[in-house]
């Protein structure tokens, strides 16, 4: 009963993200239509964060490697 229990708590989250989810990108869609150029924008801070993230996970995934590699 417990596992049932777990189950349909994590179902409950789920549906929940996804209506969170779905609601923000309505409201993302309609802001792009209306100003077009928040598309650049937005592109370039994601291309931003997600190469400072492929960069820091880069230096971690170094410093904790035993396979050394010289650059």
């Amino acid at each position: 009963m417990e596992r049932i229990e777990i189950i349909l708590k994590a179902v409950g989250h789920l549906a929940w993200s996804l209506l969170l989810e779905g609601l923000l990108l309505i409201v993302l869609g309609v802001l792009v239509y209306l100003y077009p150029t928040l598309l650049i924008v937005l592109a370039a801070l994601f291309f931003v964060i997600v190469g400072l993230t492929l960069v820091l996970i880069g230096l971690k995934v170094r410093k904790y490697s035993k396979i050394k590699i010289d650059f």
